[in-house]
């Protein structure tokens, strides 16, 4: 073995230009590949372990289960709780009393703000919203009366617990607020572990079928799965396709050039084989060869590995805390793709030396190459000589030739879809909303009849608090959308004007009591008692239907209108209705952003007051908030918190402050552009090395040819056009080919934009793939002038 190693390090060393050439190329391939692998994989750790402090690291909630009835397969890890009683402390605020396990802290990554948990029976931890709520000046090891509701209790506090609740999915209030020490129940309650080891897709599949198979009863950790976690699936998808881009590029780039190089040692391998060595050690001495160049590149790519990953992260999602023990995992992986990318090179170097092993001895030793074409059908029929030297010289080698196209073409494509999806994305986040609310993402509902009925207890932002932000410093507009997706409403169907009617399906209408139901209903609250109507009372609504005419609005004013909803009291129903007098009828409604939205439907005005007096809503259900421009730190703060804190008690409820979701979304889009452009760079790095190791090598193998041809008087500035040429051709088939497929791509998607901005996209892209292309073709002009004529009419020996 030490013989032929020696024997293939000096066949290497003697062609010192291709060796350093190919592990330059093998230097960017490993270097792009494991570079966005490593810190793609350390941005998705990132932010997975974001999420589960955040959201929790449980993939779904059972409620409900009673005692021995709980089973998990091997695998699953959960965490068990109980809920001892619900107790409406206020109109806005539940609280939940229950107790829960070692593990429901861990799993829920819950952090002890003071004290400790319960032991004895009437010790308890609370969360410290409500703690603030029950008692302000509760200190720990104090015992103290509390009130709930209807309720005293005696109860020594323990200690004080981060506010979780709120953060987490919930459907109905189903996380306890004040822990106790453990105590007896019927039944129990658990958090289903997320795999950290099993995928997104996996993880959900699996919640799915373990609530599926208990019946239904629990629910999916909805903002871990499609908030905190919803980057991992894009990012996985982005580097996938980025990846798979580089590799396919690199396999032909390697192909192309190893082709070549085994092509330039092809005369020394044919000695070799002529003084018996078998096709085994040939094998042997290349694949030792592409080893040690191999391993050369992967030195070379350590610096550059390091570099892209400070840029990749720094660039897209700046700076992130990565959790201990992550980088052994990540480390190994890297190893992987290393061992892979290995045993793809060799592959492709005993393919691309298949030719030489089964060959002619004797053609190789005279230096003659099997090009792979006849040119003989050019040397009959095309009589220009430039032109036939031209069409020869492309058409040899074809299958590289056709490998150089499609290279060119795939590194064309990757950044014009990249650039892109990327434009189309980055409009998502055009919006001048601050801050948006909601008090429940996650309803439970039934039908009975025409309505919608709500069989857990709405959570809404009441009146009094929502009027407490309206009315800080910097707040511009506040947009409420009161709780109210249960309401329906009826009008009589000699009311049913034009306007009205593209609003009602031919359903709707009932002919008994010559009522029609209205579809498309937009509610909202004001105060309308302040208006200067004739008609003072609160039954009072005001409508606004896009495109009425004044003789409609004639028509309706002062006709009665129904509200109605559902209420399911235990195993019964109980239909509610309100009658309201129309007291304004207009054609456009102030809403802000949301203006748009409100065009497709009717709007229906209720007096606010009225509406919460008769519950026909409890409060609001989403708030949009508009804050003023420019800030000071001062005031931006106090909005933030005071908003903050109308979520705070409810949980299930979703805060958002939109410039840091903003902010979030535009991460992802910088990964797409950067990746897409570095994968772009590299691609066209390696079609351009590509191209010149086809042409270069053409020329050496043709050598003898163009030597005669430059002896019969074809200037050096002839050969250069002639390569400059096939260059151009190249290029013009990639860019034909590319365009054509960014336009199909064009046609199945929503452009946002002109498709003159898409062409000038093309257009920059295509030039810049020509001035590299130029610019190796000045180098191919520098290589050509090093061979005088006798160089290349030599003959080695």
């Amino acid at each position: 073995m030490k013989p032929m190693f020696s024997l293939a390090m000096r066949l290497l060393y003697a062609r010192k230009k291709w060796m350093v050439s190919i592990a330059a190329i093998f230097a960017i391939v490993i270097s792009s590949v494991v570079s966005i692998f490593t810190s793609t994989e350390t941005i998705k750790i990132s932010i997975q372990h974001q999420a589960f402090q955040r959201y929790g690291e449980f993939s779904g909630m059972l409620y409900n289960i009673p005692n021995g009835e709980f089973h998990l397969s091997a695998g699953h890890k959960y965490a068990e709780y109980k809920l001892f009683d619900k107790i409406r402390f206020s109109n806005n605020l539940n609280v939940n009393i229950g107790w829960a396990s070692a593990d429901y802290f861990e799993m829920g990554h819950i952090s002890l703000l003071s004290g400790d948990y319960p032991s004895e029976a009437n010790e308890v931890a609370i969360e410290s919203y409500y703690l603030e709520q029950i008692s302000p000046s509760w200190k720990i090891g104090q015992t103290q009366e509390v009130h709930l509701g209807n309720e005293t209790f005696h109860y020594k506090l323990v200690g004080i617990i981060e506010n979780y609740s709120s953060r987490w999915t919930s459907v109905d209030s189903n996380y306890p607020n004040i822990f106790l020490a453990n105590f007896e129940s019927a039944e129990s309650h658990y958090l289903i572990g997320y795999n950290r080891n099993s995928s997104f897709e996996k993880n959900l599949k699996s919640i799915q079928k373990i609530i599926s198979d208990i019946g239904g009863h629990g629910y999916i950790n909805e903002r871990l799965f499609y908030v905190g976690l919803n980057d991992l699936v894009n990012i996985s998808v982005i580097t996938f396709a980025v990846k798979l881009a580089i590799l396919v590029v690199a396999s032909l780039s390697i192909f192309t050039t190893f082709s070549f190089f085994t092509v330039n040692q092809g005369s020394k391998l044919a000695v070799c084989k002529a003084l018996g060595c078998t096709n085994k050690k040939l094998y042997t001495i290349i694949a030792l060869q592409t080893i040690s160049i191999y391993m050369l590149g992967t030195v070379l790519s350590i610096p550059i590995v390091y570099v892209l990953n400070k840029i990749i992260i720094g660039r897209t999602y700046g700076q992130i805390g990565i959790p201990e023990g992550v980088f052994g995992s990540i480390i190994g992986t890297a190893l992987l793709w290393l061992t892979i990318l290995l045993i793809i090179v060799l592959c492709l170097s005993y393919y691309s030396a298949k030719g030489i092993m089964s060959g002619n001895i004797s053609r190789f030793l005279k230096g003659e190459v099997n090009s792979g074409s006849d040119s003989g059908y050019f040397d009959k029929n095309i009589d220009n000589y430039n032109l036939k030297l031209l069409l020869i010289q492309i058409q040899s080698f074809p299958k590289h030739a056709i490998f150089c196209v499609l290279t060119l073409t795939l590194s064309i494509i990757v950044v014009l879809f990249s650039t892109t999806i990327a434009k189309e994305s980055t409009g998502l986040w055009t919006t001048d909303i601050d801050y948006y609310l909601t008090s429940q993402e996650s309803i439970q509902s039934t039908r009975y009849g025409n309505h919608t009925v709500v069989l857990s207890k709405g959570l809404t932002f009441s009146p009094s608090d929502v009027k407490e932000v309206e009315q800080l410093e910097g707040i511009r507009h506040v947009e409420k959308i009161p709780y109210m997706f249960d309401v329906q409403s009826r009008i009589s169907t000699g009311l049913l004007t034009p306007s009205i009617k593209k609003w009602v399906d031919s359903s709707d209408v009932d002919t008994i009591t010559n009522t029609a139901l209205l579809r498309n209903i937009h509610y909202r609250l004001d105060d309308l008692k302040d208006t200067n109507s004739d008609n003072p009372q609160e039954n009072i609504v005001r409508l606004h239907i896009p495109g009425i005419q004044p003789d409609e609005e004639v028509r309706l004013h002062g006709k009665s209108i129904t509200l109605s909803k559902a209420v399911k009291n235990e195993d019964e129903y109980e239909i509610k209705e309100w009658d309201f007098i129309i007291e304004e009828v207009m054609d456009d409604y102030e809403a802000g952003e949301h203006q748009a939205a409100l065009k497709k439907g009717i709007t229906i005005v209720l007096d606010e007051k009225y509406a919460i007096e008769n519950e026909i809503t409890l409060g609001y259900q989403d708030i949009f908030i508009y804050t003023d421009d420019s800030l000071d730190k001062e005031i931006h703060a106090n909005i933030y918190n005071k908003v903050y804190a109308l979520s705070e008690g409810i949980p299930g409820s979703l805060f958002q402050y939109i410039p840091d979701l903003s902010y979030d979304g535009s991460r992802i889009i910088e990964l797409l552009i950067f990746l897409g452009r570095l994968s772009f760079f590299i691609s066209l790095v390696l079609s351009v090395a590509s191209i010149y190791a086809v042409i270069t090598g053409k020329f050496h193998i043709r050598r003898r040819y163009w030597g005669i041809c430059r002896s019969l008087g074809m200037s050096l500035n002839k050969v250069y056009l002639l390569m400059l040429y096939e260059v151009v051709l190249y290029f013009v088939l990639a860019s034909l080919l590319s365009s054509l497929i960014y336009y199909l791509f064009l046609l199945t998607i929503h452009i946002s934009y002109p498709i003159l901005s898409y062409a000038l996209l093309t257009i920059t892209t295509l030039v810049s793939v020509f001035a590299l292309l130029l610019a190796s073709t000045i180098a191919m002009k520098f290589s050509l002038d090093r061979h005088s004529i006798a160089s290349l009419l030599k003959i080695n020996e």
